[in-house]
């Protein structure tokens, strides 16, 4: 069986512990990627945030990156690292939100973004179906339990690619992709980890805390 079973306990010390590693990892990792585009002499550029700076402004990016971002991708790729009809649900509405945003984002303002009636709509549909399909609902219990360390996995992977959008996208950056993703790939073997032993409240404000340094130091050195 390939079930996850971990164990909660007191998560203070261990939290910051998990946010020093991967802090320190990413750092490592994200540093050697660089280091081999440079020395590759690839063509490979990456979208600033001091660009988003300049065109956004810091309310934007505290709003979007700080907070909306860190609680739609917990919920979207960590969430249904433990299944439930209302955990499944909740994450096809935040897929159906991330989706409709990309499509919009350019012909939309900055609040038209927030497009929450479409995944609102989507929860109670789903959530209805599930609990009163019980079959259906005792499948995907039974796939989760069955599945729990390929499902975990595999939010991992698709958690690192999600983050392609952080570069000018082209043929190469595309073949790189595994590489340049690496740190968020770490980042996401540790939120999991982060949300399976204690839950999806602190994966997200671990994510938060990831997020808002990353601004953080960008604001102060675009200043």
């Amino acid at each position: 069986m390939n079930h996850i079973s971990i164990d909660n306990k007191h998560p203070v010390y261990d939290i910051i512990m998990l946010l020093f590693i991967s802090i320190f990892l990413g750092n490592i990792i994200g540093i050697s990627v660089f280091f081999l585009i440079d020395t590759l002499n690839l063509d490979i550029s990456m979208k600033s945030l001091h660009q988003n700076f300049h065109e956004k402004g810091l309310i934007y990016m505290i709003i979007i990156i700080c907070l909306v971002a860190p609680i739609i991708e917990e919920i979207s790729f960590r969430l249904c690292l433990r299944y439930s009809s209302w955990n499944l649900s909740l994450m096809i509405g935040c897929w159906i939100y991330t989706i409709l945003a990309q499509i919009i984002k350019s012909k939309v303002s900055f609040w038209g973004n927030f497009i929450f009636m479409y995944p609102i709509m989507a929860l109670p549909i789903v959530y209805f179906f599930l609990e009163k399909c019980k079959i259906m609902n005792s499948a995907f219990d039974n796939f989760w339990s069955v599945n729990s360390r390929p499902i975990f996995y595999l939010s991992v992977v698709l958690f690192a690619f999600s983050h392609t959008f952080n570069f000018e996208v082209d043929l190469l950056t595309l073949i790189m992709i595994p590489i340049l993703t690496l740190p968020q790939a770490i980042m996401g073997v540790i939120l999991s980890y982060t949300r399976l032993k204690f839950g999806i409240i602190y994966s997200i404000c671990l994510h938060i805390i990831f997020n808002a340094i990353a601004v953080g130091t960008s604001y102060f050195s675009y200043n």
